[in-house]
């Protein structure tokens, strides 16, 4: 059984959520002399939902994760905060389509 993308109307399954917390971290930076500012080298976004699968017909829930978490990551030198916003939720649409397949 594979999944395709359909409008709310024809979908047999609905993917709804929210977001819990977008948080920007400098995991990899490297420490200037003590006259200089740290150069961060990689940055993050790091994102948290709460998300469920609802299949329409039956009116359950097919999959749920009340804290899913994804990362994100960006060089600083070389790319922007959407980059890494990119990335998330290409994860979190990976997760997401993982996790209710996980279930059929």
């Amino acid at each position: 059984m594979g999944l395709n993308p359909a409008g709310e109307g024809a979908a047999d399954a609905v993917v709804s959520g929210s977001i819990l917390s977008y948080e920007l971290t400098a995991p990899l930076y490297r420490r200037g002399q003590e006259t200089e500012s740290v150069q961060v080298l990689q940055r993050e976004v790091v994102l948290t939902v709460r998300v469920e699968v609802l299949d329409r017909e039956a009116y359950t829930i097919l999959w749920d994760n009340t804290r899913l978490r994804v990362v994100g990551q960006y060089l600083d030198a070389s790319e922007t905060e959407e980059n890494g916003r990119t990335e998330a939720i290409e994860l979190l649409v990976q997760e997401i389509v993982d996790g209710a397949q996980s279930n059929w």
